[in-house]
């Protein structure tokens, strides 16, 4: 936007009222070229700031799925983590035949695990003393699908 004034002076008229107004003039163009300009940095700040947000939304969505997979292996890591003491698990073995066999426990269930990175979630489901009609003559082994995130992809 300029706003100059018509400059039409005559050889006897060098008015100081007028070399004023060229000055205020000269001023006002010079605001309004920066008011542009402050308009365009606005503007482009704006369009930033929006494709901050977009990020910072993508980033908490992906921060909670990280969050879940930590937490699951911490879960799966916990499970392994007890089974490596010898002792405690021939401990566990004869409690587990024992329990078994007087029935008060009949299935032992794995921490959930997957087949691949993005594979089935599943579990393992052992009877020691057997199930249906393998009961009290073998041990009994399935595995266990679990509904998992990855389910729509596979």
């Amino acid at each position: 936007m300029n706003l100059d004034l018509p400059r039409t002076t005559t050889a006897g008229t060098c008015n100081p009222t007028i070399a004023q107004l060229e000055e205020l003039n000269e001023m006002l163009n010079i605001l309004v070229s920066g008011i542009e300009t402050l308009t365009n940095d606005e503007q482009c700040l704006t369009h930033e700031a929006l494709q901050i947000q977009i990020t910072l939304s993508t980033l908490a969505a992906e921060q909670s799925k990280v969050k879940l997979s930590i937490e699951e292996s911490n879960i799966f890591l916990e499970g392994v983590k007890h089974n490596q003491d010898l002792s405690s698990l021939q401990e566990k073995v004869d409690d587990l035949q024992f329990n078994a066999q007087s029935e008060r426990l009949t299935s032992i269930y794995s921490p959930p695990f997957y087949s691949s990175p993005n594979g089935y979630k599943m579990r393992a489901c052992l009877y020691l003393n057997g199930n249906g009609n393998a009961c009290c003559i073998r041990m009994s082994l399935f595995f266990v699908l679990m509904r998992d995130l990855n389910d729509p992809i596979l």
